[in-house]
């Protein structure tokens, strides 16, 4: 639990440090950090949304020679209410807090290796749940990020629902791959603890 502690000093510290510099450059009492702050914003790939109209005074005309083509908006709400605040909030703490559980759950897969042996019941039984947990809660977290991600942006934009971004979920490919790899190698530890017995017993 020292090792959460440890990172949970850390991060305040980041935050009010963060408040500090903004409070000296700028006379703001408001932290605004990673989308966090007096106005939550989110970022989106154009296709959940559309495309956007923009008001006619911020329109700048673009040269005959030249295209453009964006690919993500930053939208945020003036005027949110409380609900949208925590949804804006939950998208940046979310997976901050994942990964704080997969640090804590692969370092006690490291501690039960370490103290009862690799190839024990006890390590074949922590090591699949470091990779379910890495599977799951990375597939889980990219739709629950997409719901709150919706529900901002149905505020934000006329006529879109938050369903649509749950078909555009930013899946973490490569955590994914990393969670099925450990649930691999769980297998094949699994399978060689026997192994192991038979070499204790005959040694």
């Amino acid at each position: 639990m020292s090792f959460a502690l440890f990172l949970v000093v850390c991060i305040s510290g980041l935050i009010l440090a963060v408040g500090a510099v903004d409070l000296a450059l700028t006379g703001s009492t408001s932290v605004s950090l990673a989308g966090v702050g007096d106005r939550p914003c989110v970022e989106v790939d154009t296709w959940g949304v559309g495309a956007i109209t923009a008001h006619e005074s911020d329109l700048v005309q673009l040269r005959t020679e030249a295209s453009a083509v964006p690919r993500r908006w930053d939208l945020c709400l003036e005027d949110a209410s409380t609900p949208q605040h925590a949804a804006a909030t939950s998208i940046v703490l979310g997976p901050f807090l994942f990964g704080v559980g997969a640090l804590l759950m692969i370092r006690r897969a490291v501690r039960v290796a370490r103290r009862r042996g690799l190839f024990t019941d006890t390590t074949a039984r922590v090591v699949p749940q470091l990779g379910l947990y890495l599977v799951l809660g990375a597939v889980g977290g990219s739709f629950a990020v997409a719901a709150l991600r919706g529900a901002v942006v149905s505020a934000a934009l006329d006529g879109v629902s938050w369903t649509k971004q749950l078909w555009a979920p930013d899946l973490p490919w490569i955590l994914i791959l990393v969670g099925v790899g450990v649930l691999s190698f769980a297998r094949v530890l699994r399978s060689a603890v026997p192994l192991q017995a038979e070499v204790d017993a005959t040694v």
